[in-house]
């Protein structure tokens, strides 16, 4: 990911122009663009109430958006039928975990209990 002197390797798909501007930055404008950036990348990706929604099996009931995660209670699918299981609600700890490609996968951990 860097060339032999240390500096980071560009990618290929960013401007010169851009790569220019950015490596004339000092360490505290490098920080601020850093934050820029991942709010700009927060603000343009699905809601993770959305995204839950669309990738949960079973009946969701609720979901706590905590910022970095989220608190999500719902009845697990029945299988026994093409139900849900009114019986039992589960909790669960859903976070984004950032994957090597840039991506991030929905990671839900099970609320012990």
């Amino acid at each position: 990911m860097g060339n032999s002197n240390g500096e980071p390797t560009p990618p290929d798909d960013l401007s010169e122009a851009l790569i220019q501007r950015i490596d004339a930055l000092e360490l505290p404008e490098l920080k601020s663009l850093l934050s820029y950036v991942e709010q700009r990348i927060d603000a343009l990706r699905t809601p993770i109430e959305e995204e839950i929604e669309a990738n949960a099996a079973g009946e969701v009931l609720d979901i706590e958006n905590h910022g970095a995660y989220a608190i999500v209670r719902k009845h697990p699918p029945d299988p026994d039928d093409d139900g849900v299981n009114t019986e039992i609600t589960s909790l669960y700890h859903v976070r984004r975990e950032p994957q090597i490609d840039g991506t991030a996968l929905l990671n839900p951990q099970k609320a012990a209990g």
